[in-house]
């Protein structure tokens, strides 16, 4: 029942003839259902909190990605070297911050951009299918 005074009126007829080991028997269960419909709430919320953090982490860990990712790309604008458009877009892809953050390293010095992908320098995620 939703309506409260219903409700309560139907636990009173119900509980009426109650003895008192009955009555403390119904008490305990009622105090038991409360328990658990608290344990269920405060689950509920650390869940939320749990799955807002991991949110949170994982959006500044793409933040920090797309930045390191930009960065590459700006420093081998700043030298004047041409990175074409799949090169462009292998960088802007890539999620590894160790990768990328070899790739700003070595954007510092090497002469082409294909050169960030090359395997001797150990950087180099797959290509883009």
């Amino acid at each position: 029942l939703s309506d409260p005074p219903l409700r309560d009126a139907l636990e009173a007829a119900n509980t009426a003839g109650f003895n008192e080991e009955e009555w403390d028997s119904y008490i305990r269960n009622g105090m038991a259902i409360q328990s658990e419909r608290g344990a269920l709430s405060l689950a509920t919320k650390q869940g939320r909190a749990e799955g807002r953090a991991e949110g949170r982490a994982e959006g500044r860990a793409e933040g920090l990605a797309k930045g390191l990712a930009e960065g590459v790309l700006g420093v081998l604008e700043a030298r004047s070297i041409h990175v074409s458009s799949e090169q462009k877009a292998r960088i802007l892809d890539c999620s590894d911050i160790a990768i990328l953050s070899g790739w700003i390293r070595e954007a510092t010095s090497v002469t082409s951009a294909g050169e960030l992908f090359s395997e001797s320098r150990g950087n180099f995620p797959p290509k883009r299918e």
